[in-house]
């Protein structure tokens, strides 16, 4: 089944951009400042990266967001995000202007870099309480501060399905990896729209470069679009 597009009401305009790009601050290879000119040049209105939270820190983070606040215009706008994978198993992504860094008692692990958002029996159980993730994503990315949203099911096959997914407002109907299509989870949204709230749809196109990004959004993938009556109403924390 084809999800269907429409043209925005008359007040409203819609704006084109691309959630996925990696920059030299994790795994990927093209900075800030060089995916600003690339967007700029591929007609690009909006940017959201989507660097690796297990190879950032705190500081590599407030870099990001400076890069992307210095490098936005009133053409285009950058947001800082970065992705995690949870203690269930599901991978996950935030982004905002002002994207808040997680704390050591949200994480897990032996090298705290998975999100904590299941409680454990330190034997490998889950207790079926929740962890500090409630008051913390709640505190931190709710609603006007950010977003939070779930992508590659299939890398997770014993994680949550969008349909029992909590906390969150957006979830990857396309993943493209590398110039190619990891998974359409079109029939999955559908059935979790009929039965709850459905979250945003949007595509997740990783891109570690510049040059890739060029490449994406020429490649005539699905990309991500949102109606507003200004980048401005659209993002109103970004500079």
């Amino acid at each position: 089944t084809k999800l269907k597009s429409a043209d925005p009401p008359p007040h409203l305009k819609l704006f084109r951009g691309l959630i996925g790009a990696k920059t030299t601050y994790s795994s990927g290879t093209g900075t800030v400042e060089q995916y600003a000119q690339a967007a700029t040049a591929a007609g690009l209105d909006f940017l959201v990266f989507m660097d690796d939270f297990a190879a950032l820190t705190p500081e590599k983070l407030k870099s990001l967001t400076a890069d992307c606040e210095r490098c936005s215009s009133d053409k285009l706008k950058l947001l800082p995000g970065f992705c995690i994978a949870n203690n269930v198993g599901n991978r996950m992504f935030f982004y905002s202007p002002q994207p808040v860094w997680i704390p050591d008692y949200c994480l897990t692990g032996a090298d705290k870099k998975t999100l904590y958002v299941q409680e454990e029996d330190g034997k490998g159980n889950y207790t079926g309480y929740l962890t500090p993730f409630l008051d913390w994503v709640l505190n931190s990315y709710h609603v006007e501060k950010g977003q939070v949203g779930y992508y590659h099911f299939s890398a997770s096959p014993h994680g949550m399905r969008m349909w029992d997914l909590r906390l969150y407002g957006m979830a990857a109907i396309r993943y493209y990896r590398d110039g190619r299509l990891v998974e359409d989870n079109t029939d999955d949204y559908l059935t979790t729209a009929q039965a709850t709230i459905p979250p945003a749809p949007v595509s997740v196109n990783e891109v570690a470069s510049a040059e890739a990004l060029t490449r994406e959004v020429n490649s005539g993938h699905s990309l991500v679009y949102a109606q507003a009556s200004s980048l401005d109403t659209l993002f109103p924390h970004a500079r």
